[in-house]
């Protein structure tokens, strides 16, 4: 864990147990020992402080809208790292997983789905050779925490994945969101034979989108990348508009200017780039939005 984070209830950091050395790897043992045995827990870590955090989209007084960022005791979190390290022994996560997993990132997420919307365009088949190939080598489910992205070759195809994930989830407890979901149709087959067929939940239809965003990156139907260009513009401007306290104050000099500048502002616009598939159109947006702030 780093340092410096917010601490829980207890208000117990970190630091304290790295400052303790050898002491605190036998206290921390003897406590770890004592609640699998007794298999109970302290009450503090029963409880949290949840920090609502906007999430720049929506009406902001919406509850729906924000993101809510738990507050957890640090001594807590030392325990579940010992827990997650036991269970991936006995257990093994799918490849299609790509939250919180090393090496599965979120650009990977979307580069996949991209990749595969690609081949389709470019090729414009659907049932072929091709198609099978692609099913072996790109998971047609992807999951990332509660995100899910299901791919099927025909809205029959995907009723019956809706309805397996319904039924695996409300037998758990949990339940599909059904104003949060929606669906996006690539006609790249020019094809489409069940145009009457409806996308839905239970009977609930499911409305149709032109283009949806994935893990903060827009994936539109027809596999272009204009409206991922024009938001990553515009998240650009967004951050160099909350940093124009530091940018445009005399006082720091140049240098530190130019490093900040690379470090926060201009890594908003670059995030998903590597998954593109850039044209000069494209190059000369940013290329224009970039020496607009620099001047």
């Amino acid at each position: 864990m780093g340092r410096a984070k917010a601490v829980g209830l207890d208000n117990i950091p970190i630091e304290v147990w790295k400052c303790l050395g050898e002491e605190e790897v036998m206290w921390l043992t003897t406590l770890f020992n004592t609640i699998l045995k007794t298999e109970k827990m302290p009450d503090q870590w029963r409880s949290s402080v949840v920090v609502p955090i906007y999430k720049n989209k929506g009406d902001a007084q919406c509850c729906g809208n924000y993101r809510g960022i738990k507050l957890l005791s640090h001594t807590m979190k030392l325990w579940e790292r010992v827990i997650d390290v036991r269970l991936r022994r006995e257990t093994q996560v799918k490849m299609n997983q790509f939250g919180f997993m090393p090496g599965r990132s979120t650009t990977e997420a979307i580069h996949i789905l991209r990749r595969l919307m690609e081949k389709y365009r470019d090729k414009k088949l659907v049932l072929d050779e091709l198609s099978k190939l692609i099913k072996d080598t790109v998971p047609w489910c992807m999951l990332f925490a509660d995100d899910i992205v299901l791919i099927a070759e025909s809205k029959q195809d995907l009723n019956m994945r809706l309805e397996d994930w319904r039924s695996a989830l409300e037998s758990k407890g949990l339940k599909i969101s059904r104003s949060k979901t929606e669906y996006l149709y690539c006609g790249f087959g020019g094809v489409n034979d069940d145009e009457d067929v409806q996308i839905a939940i239970k009977g609930q239809e499911v409305p149709q989108s032109t283009k949806f965003k994935y893990l903060g990156s827009f994936v539109q139907s027809d596999g272009t990348i204009d409206s991922d260009v024009a938001h990553r513009v515009q998240a650009r401007w967004c951050k160099w508009r909350a940093a124009t306290g530091v940018l445009c104050d005399k006082r720091f000099p140049t240098k530190l200017k130019v490093k900040f500048y690379r470090v926060a502002i201009r890594l908003a616009m670059l995030y998903g780039t590597d998954c593109w598939a850039i044209k000069k159109t494209h190059m000369r947006k940013l290329e224009v939005a970039e020496m607009r702030m620099l001047r």
